[in-house]
């Protein structure tokens, strides 16, 4: 473990443990340069710099990455199969892009951890894989109700998602 000294208030410094290892945290939605996407490339980036304060998780992002001779399915999901837990940022207006189907199937296919969340501020009507998540055995999805609500609630829920396993 490294440490390192950052200010609280002017003059108060205090001792930060920065951990070797950390969890891989892989953001998955629509991205990209379209005017629909936008809100989502606000709230990846938002996700991200949130998870990352804690010191403990790097976040992966295809649009913060560099150039690469791997082709962009590559990359991607070469960095999700590498991943220790995937987010799921879905609108159910929007439905699911055929990228993030893509990585839905890898994220079930090499059975990766995975956080859905579904926004319903737009259209109250549920995706078919939103209803496909429902039951026992299947992993708890949550209804957010705003697009500011993936960031505060993805960090949060992660966090406590973390913990809850660690406890069992």
């Amino acid at each position: 473990m490294a440490t390192n000294f950052r200010e609280i208030e002017k003059g108060v410094l205090y001792k930060v443990i920065i951990p070797k290892q950390k969890i891989k945290v892989f953001i998955s939605s629509a991205c990209g340069d379209d005017l629909w996407k936008q809100k989502y490339n606000l709230v990846r980036a938002g996700l991200k710099a949130l998870i990352e304060a804690t010191l403990f998780a790097e976040v992966y992002l295809f649009e913060s990455e560099g150039a690469s001779t791997a082709s962009a399915r590559q990359h991607y999901t070469s960095a999700l199969e590498d991943c220790d837990v995937c987010i799921f940022l879905i609108d159910n207006k929007d439905g699911i892009p055929d990228g993030v189907q893509v990585e839905i199937d890898i994220a079930n296919k090499f059975g990766i951890k995975s956080l859905y969340y579904f926004c319903d501020q737009s259209s109250k009507d549920k995706t078919p894989l939103q209803r496909s998540l429902s039951g026992a055995r299947n992993a708890k999805s949550k209804d957010v109700h705003s697009f500011e609500d993936f960031i505060r609630i993805g960090a949060t829920d992660l966090i406590e998602d973390l913990v809850m396993i660690y406890k069992h």
